[in-house]
Protein backbone atom coordinates (compact mmCIF):
# COMPACT_ATOMS: atom_id res chain seq x y z
CA UNK A 1 0.00 0.00 0.00
CA UNK A 2 1.46 3.28 -1.10
CA UNK A 3 2.19 5.79 1.65
CA UNK A 4 -0.10 8.81 1.91
CA UNK A 5 1.18 12.09 0.55
CA UNK A 6 1.53 14.87 3.10
CA UNK A 7 -0.74 17.80 2.29
CA UNK A 8 1.26 20.79 1.03
CA UNK A 9 1.21 23.75 3.41
CA UNK A 10 -0.95 26.72 2.52
CA UNK A 11 1.11 29.53 1.09
CA UNK A 12 1.61 32.59 3.32
CA UNK A 13 -0.33 35.46 1.73
CA UNK A 14 2.21 38.16 2.71
CA UNK A 15 5.07 36.10 1.34
CA UNK A 16 3.17 35.56 -1.87
CA UNK A 17 2.53 39.27 -2.35
CA UNK A 18 6.16 40.15 -1.61
CA UNK A 19 7.41 37.44 -3.93
CA UNK A 20 5.10 38.71 -6.62
CA UNK A 21 6.42 42.22 -6.27
CA UNK A 22 9.99 41.01 -6.38
CA UNK A 23 9.24 39.11 -9.54
CA UNK A 24 7.40 42.08 -11.14
CA UNK A 25 8.94 43.28 -14.34
CA UNK A 26 11.30 46.29 -14.30
CA UNK A 27 8.76 48.28 -16.27
CA UNK A 28 6.42 48.22 -13.27
CA UNK A 29 9.12 49.67 -11.00
CA UNK A 30 9.86 52.41 -13.51
CA UNK A 31 6.18 53.21 -13.78
CA UNK A 32 5.94 53.64 -10.01
CA UNK A 33 9.02 55.91 -10.01
CA UNK A 34 7.64 57.95 -12.89
CA UNK A 35 4.35 58.37 -11.07
CA UNK A 36 6.12 59.69 -7.99
CA UNK A 37 8.06 62.16 -10.12
CA UNK A 38 4.87 63.42 -11.77
CA UNK A 39 3.24 63.93 -8.39
CA UNK A 40 6.34 65.81 -7.16
CA UNK A 41 6.46 68.07 -10.22
CA UNK A 42 2.76 68.85 -10.03
CA UNK A 43 3.10 69.70 -6.35
CA UNK A 44 6.13 71.90 -7.00
CA UNK A 45 4.48 73.81 -9.86
CA UNK A 46 1.20 74.32 -8.03
CA UNK A 47 2.31 75.06 -4.49
CA UNK A 48 6.05 75.29 -3.84
CA UNK A 49 7.15 77.29 -6.90
CA UNK A 50 4.72 80.17 -6.20
CA UNK A 51 5.93 80.15 -2.58
CA UNK A 52 9.57 80.43 -3.68
CA UNK A 53 8.75 83.21 -6.13
CA UNK A 54 6.95 85.15 -3.42
CA UNK A 55 9.57 84.82 -0.69
CA UNK A 56 12.89 84.20 -2.47
CA UNK A 57 12.71 85.79 -5.94
CA UNK A 58 15.03 88.64 -4.84
CA UNK A 59 16.47 90.09 -1.66
CA UNK A 60 13.88 92.30 0.02
CA UNK A 61 15.28 95.54 1.57
CA UNK A 62 12.61 95.30 4.28
CA UNK A 63 14.16 92.01 5.41
CA UNK A 64 17.64 93.42 6.04
CA UNK A 65 18.65 94.54 9.53
CA UNK A 66 21.72 96.69 10.22
CA UNK A 67 23.63 97.34 13.42
CA UNK A 68 22.11 100.26 15.30
CA UNK A 69 23.54 103.49 13.79
CA UNK A 70 24.69 106.52 15.80
CA UNK A 71 22.74 109.78 16.02
CA UNK A 72 24.45 111.45 13.05
CA UNK A 73 23.17 108.86 10.57
CA UNK A 74 19.81 110.20 9.42
CA UNK A 75 19.49 108.39 6.09
CA UNK A 76 17.94 105.00 5.29
CA UNK A 77 21.22 103.21 4.60
CA UNK A 78 19.60 99.99 3.37
CA UNK A 79 17.55 101.80 0.75
CA UNK A 80 20.52 103.93 -0.33
CA UNK A 81 22.63 100.79 -0.84
CA UNK A 82 19.86 99.14 -2.88
CA UNK A 83 19.44 102.27 -5.00
CA UNK A 84 23.13 102.28 -5.95
CA UNK A 85 23.71 98.55 -6.41
CA UNK A 86 22.03 95.58 -8.09
CA UNK A 87 21.09 93.72 -4.93
CA UNK A 88 17.46 93.51 -6.08
CA UNK A 89 18.68 91.16 -8.82
CA UNK A 90 20.11 88.75 -6.23
CA UNK A 91 18.02 85.95 -4.77
CA UNK A 92 18.39 84.95 -1.09
CA UNK A 93 19.01 81.40 -2.33
CA UNK A 94 22.18 82.52 -4.13
CA UNK A 95 25.19 80.89 -2.37
CA UNK A 96 27.06 84.19 -2.83
CA UNK A 97 24.23 86.35 -1.41
CA UNK A 98 26.02 87.11 1.87
CA UNK A 99 29.24 88.06 0.06
CA UNK A 100 27.32 90.34 -2.32
CA UNK A 101 25.59 92.03 0.61
CA UNK A 102 28.91 92.57 2.38
CA UNK A 103 30.46 94.16 -0.71
CA UNK A 104 27.45 96.40 -1.31
CA UNK A 105 27.24 97.74 2.24
CA UNK A 106 31.00 98.18 2.50
CA UNK A 107 30.72 100.76 -0.29
CA UNK A 108 28.48 103.11 1.72
CA UNK A 109 30.33 106.20 3.03
CA UNK A 110 28.87 105.87 6.53
CA UNK A 111 30.09 102.29 6.92
CA UNK A 112 33.68 101.77 8.03
CA UNK A 113 33.68 97.98 7.98
CA UNK A 114 31.31 95.05 7.48
CA UNK A 115 32.04 92.49 10.19
CA UNK A 116 29.53 89.79 9.28
CA UNK A 117 26.45 89.05 7.18
CA UNK A 118 24.18 86.47 8.76
CA UNK A 119 21.48 84.69 6.75
CA UNK A 120 18.24 84.23 8.67
CA UNK A 121 14.91 82.49 8.04
CA UNK A 122 12.49 83.44 5.25
CA UNK A 123 15.02 85.40 3.17
CA UNK A 124 16.08 87.76 5.97
CA UNK A 125 19.63 88.96 6.68
CA UNK A 126 21.46 90.71 9.52
CA UNK A 127 24.45 92.89 8.56
CA UNK A 128 26.84 93.66 11.43
CA UNK A 129 28.83 96.83 10.64
CA UNK A 130 31.08 99.45 12.23
CA UNK A 131 30.09 103.02 11.39
CA UNK A 132 32.31 105.99 10.66
CA UNK A 133 31.79 108.71 13.25
CA UNK A 134 32.27 112.45 12.69
CA UNK A 135 35.09 113.46 15.01
CA UNK A 136 35.62 116.95 13.57
CA UNK A 137 34.62 119.24 10.72
CA UNK A 138 36.84 120.90 8.16
CA UNK A 139 36.05 124.61 8.08
CA UNK A 140 36.71 126.16 4.69
CA UNK A 141 39.04 129.17 5.07
CA UNK A 142 41.39 131.07 2.77
CA UNK A 143 42.19 134.34 1.07
CA UNK A 144 39.26 136.35 -0.35
CA UNK A 145 40.40 135.65 -3.92
CA UNK A 146 40.65 131.92 -3.31
CA UNK A 147 37.26 131.78 -1.56
CA UNK A 148 35.66 133.65 -4.46
CA UNK A 149 37.00 131.02 -6.86
CA UNK A 150 35.59 128.19 -4.72
CA UNK A 151 32.23 129.95 -4.52
CA UNK A 152 32.06 130.18 -8.32
CA UNK A 153 33.08 126.52 -8.64
CA UNK A 154 30.34 125.39 -6.24
CA UNK A 155 27.76 127.52 -8.04
CA UNK A 156 28.67 125.81 -11.34
CA UNK A 157 28.06 122.45 -9.65
CA UNK A 158 24.62 123.58 -8.51
CA UNK A 159 25.54 124.35 -4.90
CA UNK A 160 25.17 128.12 -4.49
CA UNK A 161 26.52 129.42 -1.18
CA UNK A 162 24.65 132.75 -1.28
CA UNK A 163 27.66 134.50 0.18
CA UNK A 164 27.91 132.14 3.15
CA UNK A 165 31.45 130.94 2.47
CA UNK A 166 32.33 131.25 6.15
CA UNK A 167 29.74 128.60 7.01
CA UNK A 168 30.98 125.72 4.85
CA UNK A 169 31.85 122.64 6.90
CA UNK A 170 32.82 119.12 5.84
CA UNK A 171 32.62 116.38 8.50
CA UNK A 172 35.53 113.93 8.79
CA UNK A 173 36.17 110.86 10.90
CA UNK A 174 39.28 109.96 12.91
CA UNK A 175 41.09 108.79 9.75
CA UNK A 176 40.33 111.96 7.82
CA UNK A 177 37.64 110.31 5.66
CA UNK A 178 34.93 112.63 4.38
CA UNK A 179 31.41 111.86 5.60
CA UNK A 180 27.95 112.69 4.21
CA UNK A 181 26.56 116.09 5.16
CA UNK A 182 22.87 115.23 4.74
CA UNK A 183 20.98 115.72 7.98
CA UNK A 184 23.89 117.48 9.67
CA UNK A 185 23.19 121.05 10.76
CA UNK A 186 25.45 124.05 11.26
CA UNK A 187 24.86 123.79 15.01
CA UNK A 188 26.17 120.20 14.86
CA UNK A 189 29.29 121.47 13.11
CA UNK A 190 29.82 124.28 15.62
CA UNK A 191 29.85 121.74 18.46
CA UNK A 192 32.69 119.75 16.90
CA UNK A 193 36.38 120.55 16.69
CA UNK A 194 36.96 122.65 13.59
CA UNK A 195 40.01 121.98 11.41
CA UNK A 196 41.36 124.93 9.44
CA UNK A 197 43.96 124.82 6.66
CA UNK A 198 44.01 127.89 4.46
CA UNK A 199 43.26 127.64 0.73
CA UNK A 200 42.44 123.92 0.83
CA UNK A 201 39.34 122.28 -0.65
CA UNK A 202 38.47 118.56 -0.26
CA UNK A 203 39.47 116.48 -3.26
CA UNK A 204 37.76 113.30 -2.14
CA UNK A 205 34.12 112.28 -1.95
CA UNK A 206 32.12 110.96 1.04
CA UNK A 207 33.59 107.66 2.19
CA UNK A 208 37.10 108.45 0.86
CA UNK A 209 40.09 110.32 2.36
CA UNK A 210 39.88 114.12 2.42
CA UNK A 211 42.85 114.32 0.07
CA UNK A 212 45.23 116.46 2.15
CA UNK A 213 47.62 114.90 4.69
CA UNK A 214 47.46 117.99 6.92
CA UNK A 215 43.71 117.65 7.35
CA UNK A 216 43.99 113.91 7.92
CA UNK A 217 46.70 114.45 10.56
CA UNK A 218 44.54 117.06 12.29
CA UNK A 219 41.60 114.64 12.30
CA UNK A 220 43.76 112.05 14.05
CA UNK A 221 44.75 114.65 16.64
CA UNK A 222 41.11 115.64 17.15
CA UNK A 223 40.24 112.01 17.86
CA UNK A 224 43.05 111.70 20.43
CA UNK A 225 42.12 114.96 22.14
CA UNK A 226 38.48 113.92 22.38
CA UNK A 227 39.48 110.77 24.26
CA UNK A 228 42.45 111.90 26.36
CA UNK A 229 41.69 115.59 26.93
CA UNK A 230 37.92 115.56 27.18
CA UNK A 231 37.89 118.19 29.94
CA UNK A 232 39.63 120.69 27.67
CA UNK A 233 37.34 122.51 25.26
CA UNK A 234 39.28 122.42 21.99
CA UNK A 235 37.47 124.62 19.48
CA UNK A 236 39.82 124.65 16.53
CA UNK A 237 42.95 122.98 15.15
CA UNK A 238 44.76 125.40 12.85
CA UNK A 239 47.40 123.89 10.58
CA UNK A 240 50.14 126.22 9.38
CA UNK A 241 51.83 125.76 6.03
CA UNK A 242 55.16 123.95 6.03
CA UNK A 243 58.26 126.02 5.30
CA UNK A 244 61.76 125.25 4.02
CA UNK A 245 63.09 125.23 7.56
CA UNK A 246 60.08 123.31 8.89
CA UNK A 247 59.08 120.49 6.55
CA UNK A 248 56.48 119.08 8.96
CA UNK A 249 53.25 121.15 9.17
CA UNK A 250 52.76 122.71 12.61
CA UNK A 251 49.46 122.91 14.46
CA UNK A 252 47.92 125.39 16.85
CA UNK A 253 44.98 124.78 19.18
CA UNK A 254 42.27 127.28 20.04
CA UNK A 255 41.05 126.21 23.48
CA UNK A 256 38.54 127.44 26.04
CA UNK A 257 38.03 131.17 25.42
CA UNK A 258 39.89 131.09 22.10
CA UNK A 259 43.29 130.98 23.80
CA UNK A 260 45.71 129.82 21.09
CA UNK A 261 48.60 127.55 22.06
CA UNK A 262 51.17 125.85 19.86
CA UNK A 263 50.71 122.10 19.59
CA UNK A 264 53.43 121.34 17.08
CA UNK A 265 53.77 118.36 14.75
CA UNK A 266 51.04 115.83 13.95
CA UNK A 267 50.91 112.75 16.24
CA UNK A 268 53.69 110.33 15.37
CA UNK A 269 55.69 112.91 13.39
CA UNK A 270 57.27 114.82 16.26
CA UNK A 271 60.68 116.39 15.71
CA UNK A 272 63.67 115.12 17.76
CA UNK A 273 63.57 118.12 20.12
CA UNK A 274 59.79 117.99 20.53
CA UNK A 275 57.78 116.53 23.37
CA UNK A 276 55.69 113.46 22.55
CA UNK A 277 51.94 113.02 22.48
CA UNK A 278 51.68 111.81 26.08
CA UNK A 279 53.60 114.77 27.51
CA UNK A 280 51.66 117.30 25.45
CA UNK A 281 48.30 115.93 26.53
CA UNK A 282 49.43 115.92 30.17
CA UNK A 283 50.40 119.58 29.85
CA UNK A 284 47.08 120.36 28.18
CA UNK A 285 45.12 118.64 30.93
CA UNK A 286 47.14 120.47 33.57
CA UNK A 287 45.46 123.69 32.46
CA UNK A 288 46.44 127.31 33.17
CA UNK A 289 47.68 127.72 29.60
CA UNK A 290 48.21 131.21 28.27
CA UNK A 291 48.10 132.55 24.75
CA UNK A 292 51.25 131.57 22.88
CA UNK A 293 52.31 128.74 25.20
CA UNK A 294 54.34 126.14 23.31
CA UNK A 295 53.53 122.49 24.03
CA UNK A 296 56.50 121.35 21.95
CA UNK A 297 58.99 122.33 24.64
CA UNK A 298 59.43 121.60 28.34
CA UNK A 299 56.65 122.31 30.80
CA UNK A 300 55.77 125.97 31.02
CA UNK A 301 56.87 127.82 34.14
CA UNK A 302 54.03 128.11 36.65
CA UNK A 303 53.93 130.16 39.89
CA UNK A 304 53.74 126.89 41.84
CA UNK A 305 57.04 125.83 40.27
CA UNK A 306 58.88 128.75 41.87
CA UNK A 307 58.85 127.48 45.46
CA UNK A 308 62.44 127.24 46.84
CA UNK A 309 64.12 123.98 47.79
CA UNK A 310 63.81 123.34 51.50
Amino acid sequence: MAPKKKPSPKPNRLVSITTGLLKAPAAWSLAVLAGLMVITLVGYSRWYQPYLQEHYASIDPAKIRLSEPHAFVHADLVQEVFDKTKLDETTPLDPAATAKLATAFDSHPWIKQVNMVQKEAFGSFFVDVDYRYPIAVFHLTGTPQWLAGVEAYLADLGFPTDGGMDNLFYPVDDEGFLLPTSGMTESDAREMIQIEVGDVFPSGSPGTPFGDHRVEGAATLASLLKVHASDVKVKRIIVDQATRSQSVPQMRLAINDDVEVIWGSPPGKELPSELGLKEKIAELNRGQLKKGDDLRTARQTRPSDMSPIK
